[in-house]
């Protein structure tokens, strides 16, 4: 199984990633009812809560899935995500079962923001992108220069083709 995508703060999504067994990880859990509603009806138990960002709508709910269930969580920029268990920067690698999750630094909407590219032998790879990369643009840059954003789309580009954005 791979992601499972479930909707939350308007035009926002979180992702729910099952790994092994009944474990999981979230990225981006703005809203943490919506995330609790489909963790139960799957039988899933986050262990790991990924940010890619410090924007609310993107942070939200973490303060709550920790505290349920007593998750990890990743994040860029301790000083602005309080929750924050283990601070990552670009090149770290985490594996969770049969995956390795390596974090990009991916300066541009925020200049903490992150991306996690999670790789699996059999099954491929995947990106998550938080407001850097969306299906038909990117996110606009509020603390950074336009140059920066860029330059981390052009970093972005070289992922392999078959890589699940």
């Amino acid at each position: 199984m791979l992601n499972i995508a479930v909707k939350a703060c308007g035009d926002n999504w979180v992702y729910i990633h099952p790994y092994q067994n009944d474990r999981c990880w979230v990225v981006d859990p703005s809203e943490a009812s919506c995330v609790l509603d489909v963790l139960a009806k799957k039988g899933l138990r986050p262990t790991h809560l990924l940010a890619t960002h410090h924007h609310a709508d993107h942070i939200g709910g973490i303060a709550a899935l920790k505290k349920t269930f007593g998750c990890t969580v990743l994040s860029a920029e301790p000083h602005r995500i309080a929750q924050t268990d283990m601070c990552v920067k670009d090149g770290d690698t985490l594996k969770l079962g049969d995956w390795t999750i390596t974090v990009l630094g991916t300066p541009g909407h925020t200049s903490g923001s992150v991306c996690y590219y999670a790789m699996h032998p059999a099954a491929g790879s995947m990106l998550y992108s938080g407001d850097t990369l969306f299906c038909f643009g990117c996110g606009r840059p509020f603390e950074c220069s336009a140059e920066t954003l860029y330059q981390s789309l052009k970093r972005l580009s070289t992922l392999p083709d078959d890589t699940l954005v």
